[in-house]
């Protein structure tokens, strides 16, 4: 029971549910009722049969679950825009193996789309990786990252570290799920699009941001996601037209120097560069 209760302590921990090393039953048993309460099961606070195939099998996001109430992880965290028809830019680096690269451009723009059409937020692809905010990439990409194989974790994103974030920010989509037929792309790829705009997970279980996969929720929902992005950069208002708002754009800025691992975001993702 010890050796059970030790590998559910060190999962949770993982993600949130457990802050540093515990070891007292009684903290973990109290950890795994907030985990089984988000998933809709029985909260016995046991690692019963259903709670370990939630633990090992269940599809979610890889980044944490829980945010503790430190003044500075509660705070707001978001994009810098010095005018409202300034874009955030985003250069995908690596495709997913499985649908076409037209079809992959197609869903991007659309999973930028959902949450441009409730915030006040404008996206364009761009050619440059230098100058993009948001770099899209297929993995796994280092070790113990959660991906390469099927189930479990299906992607994971960066969130800004601060308020008015100026910078660049990756997120990683798991190349060997079947996307498309076991796997919906855009249900999985605007949550995660939700964090690179500096939404943490949510214990609503209808919500987009909540941290497990579910195939019927595709769209920023009113009562959770919607109120909450609105709360960082505002309703969606009408912009001008940028010269090319859909298609790739020129390089936007110069490249910008890049930062050492230290640089951790609270969610436990790096960002990749910052100016």
């Amino acid at each position: 029971e010890t050796t059970i209760f030790s590998y559910v302590a060190q999962v949770l921990s993982g993600y949130g549910w457990i802050r540093g090393s515990v070891t007292d039953i009684s903290a973990i048993r109290s950890a795994i009722r907030a985990l089984q309460t988000s998933l809709n099961i029985v909260a016995s606070g046991l690692p019963d049969r259903q709670t370990m195939k939630a633990l090992r099998h269940t599809r979610r996001c890889g980044c944490m679950d829980v945010e503790y109430q430190a003044k500075a992880e509660a705070a707001i965290r978001g994009w810098r825009k010095s005018n409202p028809d300034q874009p955030l830019t985003y250069y995908i680096e690596q495709f997913l193996p499985s649908i076409s690269h037209n079809t992959q451009r197609e869903l991007w723009k659309q999973t930028a789309a959902a949450w441009s059409e409730v915030a006040d937020l404008h996206f364009s692809e761009t050619t440059d990786p230098d100058a993009a905010n948001i770099i899209i990439l297929a993995g796994p990409q280092q070790a113990n990252d959660g991906l390469g194989s099927p189930g479990n974790v299906l992607a994971y994103a960066y969130l800004p570290p601060s308020a008015n974030f100026g910078g660049q920010l990756h997120m990683v989509m798991d190349d060997v799920e079947r996307w498309g037929d076991d796997v919906q792309f855009l249900p999985v790829a605007r949550h995660e699009w939700g964090h690179l705009l500096g939404l943490n997970h949510s214990q609503n279980p209808k919500a987009l941001m909540k941290p497990f996969y579910d195939s019927a929720i595709v769209q920023p929902t009113p009562y959770d996601d919607i109120p909450r992005i609105q709360a960082i950069y505002g309703k969606a208002k009408v912009h001008g037209n940028p010269s090319n708002p859909t298609g790739p754009t020129g390089p936007a800025s110069p490249a910008i120097p890049l930062l050492g691992p230290e640089h951790l975001t609270d969610a436990g993702r790096r960002v990749v560069r910052q100016w």
